[in-house]
């Protein structure tokens, strides 16, 4: 797995624990998402509360970071914006489309 994830920062000229952080985040919002939806809570509630949701856990492992010694960057909340945005996007495009089907 780190070999992938050195590769895939290399070949976008990037850090591998920026990688981890999109991954990660892009993770979180599937997950918590289809668990929301498991729940019952309707599709656009539930892609917002999960991009919610995995932004406020990438922004508290930050803050974290702050007070442990970690590394905690800006950097790294771009890349858990980059991870979890364009995945709810895409669930949501998904959605709509379902709808209309």
């Amino acid at each position: 797995m780190k070999k992938l994830v050195k590769k895939i920062a290399q070949r976008f000229g990037t850090q591998p624990d920026k990688v981890k952080h999109v991954a990660v985040s892009a993770l979180l919002v599937v997950v918590i998402y289809f668990g929301l939806v498991f729940l019952n809570v309707d599709a656009a509630t539930a892609i917002l509360l999960a991009l919610g949701i995995s932004l406020l856990i990438g922004l508290g492992k930050e803050v974290a970071d702050r007070f442990t010694g970690g590394d905690s960057s800006v950097a790294d909340m771009t890349a858990n914006v980059v991870g979890a945005v364009p995945v709810a996007i895409l669930i949501w495009l998904f959605t709509v489309l379902l709808r209309k089907m």
